[in-house]
């Protein structure tokens, strides 16, 4: 990358806007998104005797931390809870989504494209919020108006001379 883009690219922030953006869970949207093959995972998990299950459930589950969201489960009746679920059986088979899977190059696309239009959004928030801040405001004594060659000139008169007139 040349010097120049380098330099523009920090100027508008753009470094700082992607971590932003992956310190606030958006990588986790993008697993979220599909049910990728590539990052489902299989296992086996056991209650955790030291928490207390809902009301109406024997057993809770605490996911693991790669969890993104669920695939399935193999019980019918529970609450998948977002760090919870709870049911009535002492071991779940469970399929979810992890973040920790290697990525796919379909999967890398993907997040390029999605990371290059949430910075896209957050660029064109910031050019539109600089634009009205360095925009001349109505009374201001900074006012420029910009006139075309045709109202510096005083348009077509109607002189009787056979020219058109400028309506309105």
């Amino acid at each position: 990358m040349s010097p120049f883009y380098k330099n523009v690219l920090d100027a508008l922030g753009t470094e700082t806007i992607l971590n932003d953006l992956l310190m606030s869970g958006e990588l986790r949207k993008c697993f979220a998104a599909a049910p990728w093959a590539f990052a489902v995972v299989s296992g086996e998990i056991e209650c955790d005797p030291r928490l207390l299950p809902e009301f109406g459930y024997r057993y809770a589950f605490k996911k693991p931390k790669d969890w993104v969201t669920t695939v399935s489960l193999s019980v019918q009746h529970c609450n998948d809870e977002p760090e919870y679920i709870y049911c009535d059986v002492p071991v779940l088979q469970a399929e979810w989504i992890s973040e920790d899977a290697a990525w796919t190059p379909e999967f890398t696309n993907y997040v390029h494209a999605y990371f290059a239009s949430r910075v896209a959004s957050v660029l064109a928030s910031k050019a539109a919020s600089l634009q009205t801040k360095l925009s001349p405001t109505a009374g201001s004594a900074a006012k420029v108006q910009v006139q075309s060659p045709m109202q510096r000139s005083g348009g077509f008169r109607g002189d009787g001379g056979g020219g058109a007139r400028l309506i309105g």
